[in-house]
């Protein structure tokens, strides 16, 4: 936009605020009858012992299935040993086979040296170049003797690499080992009260990862059940409110239980308990769901039209003033750190100060406007 008077470009602009920023997470899920704790194995293990069946009430605590890991704590310590003995033999091989090399070169270099001096007193009749050859003489053949020796003891590039070989087998069965200790699962333990539904862990059997080893139905309220992908799923936290959507009627609810184990499509679960559910509050209707992921009532911030990014990272354009009598503006590129944002406004964490102005929108050919006048919304 050009100002009529003077043709110079007019930019709409805003000033950085103090403001309200809150972040939602928006996604669907499923209304469920009664509230479950479930939980899924997050690796496949062995059950040591079964304190509960199914109908069975349990308290908050009660230990309800023991897991036995002392198999797989067996193999990793198995599998550490092997690595580092396997670590230790090709560090010594190595040392071995370079150290030797590094002889050897030294070895040369000094048989080359006494070669040429023997060459230089080869045809001498001079008795005493003569008793010089002969020592050059001796001590070349005395080299000659220790290079073979010593490459008769260097370990062969064969050697080298069937130990290379073997560290790395170990190494490979170390880390799958450690990875499968890492993810060993914790006995379980109640954390509400309630009545055990379901209980598929069994006394000195296997138990595969992704099974429900106990579900406890811990009331009759009911929950809304959602999957959140692996990004969105940090953002999620115990006791964070949220509004269920359901046709044109709201509820309120609050997160009561995140998943512990992914499914195949690294989703997790997540439940959420309904405050205010009605008769038109069904099991099994999909439902639209905001969960209040951050809040704060006031926070540096600017709008989010004015934000771009480029390889360097975030930037926005500030207004600096050039000409305070015909108010002409300056557009500075500016680098900045940003934190939450809701549907207006992004929180700015550094780069910027309260009151100054930014461009909202600024056009593709901002750099090239040296001047322009602003707008500033009411």
């Amino acid at each position: 936009m050009l100002n009529s008077m003077n043709q110079t470009p007019m930019l709409m602009a805003s000033g950085v605020s103090m403001q309200e920023i809150q972040s939602f997470l928006s996604t669907s899920g499923t209304i469920k009858q009664g509230n479950l704790e479930e939980h899924i194995m997050a690796a496949t293990t062995e059950v040591g012992n079964v304190y509960f069946e199914v109908g069975d009430e349990v308290k908050k605590g009660d230990l309800i299935v023991s897991f036995d890991n002392a198999e797989a704590m067996r193999e990793y310590k198995s599998a550490a040993i092997a690595y580092e003995k396997t670590r230790l033999g090709l560090d010594e091989t190595e040392r071995k086979y370079f150290e030797t090399m590094e002889d050897i070169a030294e070895i040369e270099d000094n048989m080359e040296f006494h070669k040429k001096k023997m060459e230089e007193y080869e045809d001498s009749t001079d008795p005493d170049e003569r008793a010089l050859f002969e020592r050059y003489q001796a001590k070349y053949e005395n080299a000659k003797s220790r290079k073979e020796g010593l490459e008769d003891t260097i370990p062969s590039e064969e050697q080298l690499k069937i130990d290379q070989l073997s560290f790395e087998e170990a190494k490979m069965k170390f880390e799958e080992a450690q990875e499968k200790v890492n993810s060993l699962p914790g006995n379980i333990i109640a954390g509400q009260d309630g009545t055990i539904e379901e209980l598929n862990a069994k006394k000195l059997n296997t138990i595969s990862k992704g099974t429900v080893a106990v579900a406890i139905k811990t009331s009759e309220t009911q929950t809304v059940e959602m999957s959140v992908g692996k990004y969105d799923i940090v953002k999620v936290a115990l006791g964070q409110s949220a509004e269920i959507t359901l046709g044109n009627k709201t509820y309120q609810g609050t997160v009561t239980e995140i998943g512990t184990a992914a499914d195949e499509k690294s989703n997790v679960k997540v439940k959420i308990q309904v405050d205010n559910p009605d008769e038109s509050f069904i099991p099994g209707m999909e439902v639209d769901v905001d969960v209040l992921t951050y809040s704060t009532p006031s926070a540096l911030a600017l709008p989010v039209e004015a934000v771009k990014t480029d390889r360097g990272g975030d930037y926005c354009y500030t207004a600096e003033l050039t000409d305070p009598e015909k108010q002409i503006y300056q557009p500075v590129k500016t680098y900045i750190t940003l934190g939450n944002s809701s549907d207006q406004y992004i929180e700015v964490t550094s780069g910027l100060t309260e009151g100054q102005l930014v461009i909202d929108n600024p056009p593709t050919n901002i750099d090239s406007i040296l001047a322009y006048i602003i707008s500033q919304p009411a």
